[in-house]
């Protein structure tokens, strides 16, 4: 992996999105589905997903200056949108209404904004209250609120990362889905990492995804697979 400054792209071999959209639509989501996409497009499914990125960001900053539960749950549905086909079983069969709870996803943001260890337990233990969502999309909320801690003091002051079943593999060579267990463990293993090397939590989550795609990190997966380290 080449830790460069600039932030790459996300790269994958092929992306989801469009999938979880017709899914999406299939089920009676049209309306979230046009609200999401409202401000993003793009030419192929990598600048779509970039650019819906970027959408997300500009709404948080904008909720943080101006609250409000409707923007709120935009912001919920594009970092879900954000993370793929694998969210769908979160909102089939009515699944939105029966899952989420925008009380504890507020509690949630609140405490992994006030960035301190203690709090990010209690950001999780929130998040065990809305159905149908693990670790892997709950990091995925996790990281794109936090993305404008950049402190170089106070470690839980930065960027939490997203743990999901391909970073599972490919840091600790574990083949099962990644638990909210796991996370703060993560967390802290990230954060050291990302010291060590000298580069930003963005750069290095985005980094090991980047290259869990290559042939090169398909490869290094395969060799993990198996390894206890949990």
């Amino acid at each position: 992996m080449n830790f460069e400054n600039e932030l790459k792209p996300l790269q994958r071999v092929s992306f989801t999105t469009k999938t979880l959209i017709t899914n999406l639509e299939k089920h009676g989501y049209k309306n979230v589905i046009n609200s999401v996409f409202k401000e993003v497009n793009g030419k192929n499914d990598s600048e779509i997903i970039n650019n819906l990125e970027q959408n997300i960001l500009n709404k948080i900053n904008l909720y943080k200056k101006n609250p409000n539960d409707e923007l709120l749950l935009l912001i919920f549905h594009s970092i879900q949108i954000w993370g793929g086909n694998t969210v769908r079983q979160f909102y089939f069969n009515d699944g939105f209404n029966k899952n989420f709870s925008l009380q504890s996803y507020k509690n949630a943001i609140s405490f992994i904004r006030n960035d301190k260890e203690e709090l990010l337990s209690k950001a999780i233990c929130e998040f065990r209250n809305i159905g149908q969502t693990n670790i892997a999309f709950a990091s995925k909320h996790f990281s794109f609120w936090t993305k404008d801690f950049n402190s170089e003091i106070d470690s839980f002051q930065k960027q939490l990362p997203i743990l999901d079943k391909l970073i599972f593999r490919l840091v600790y060579g574990k083949n099962n889905q990644p638990d909210y267990k796991h996370y703060i463990t993560f967390v802290n293993d990230i954060y050291l990492a990302s010291k060590k090397i000298n580069v930003s939590i963005q750069n290095l989550e985005r980094q090991l995804f980047n290259y869990a795609d290559t042939s090169e990190g398909k490869d290094w997966i395969n060799n993990r697979i198996n390894k206890e380290l949990f």
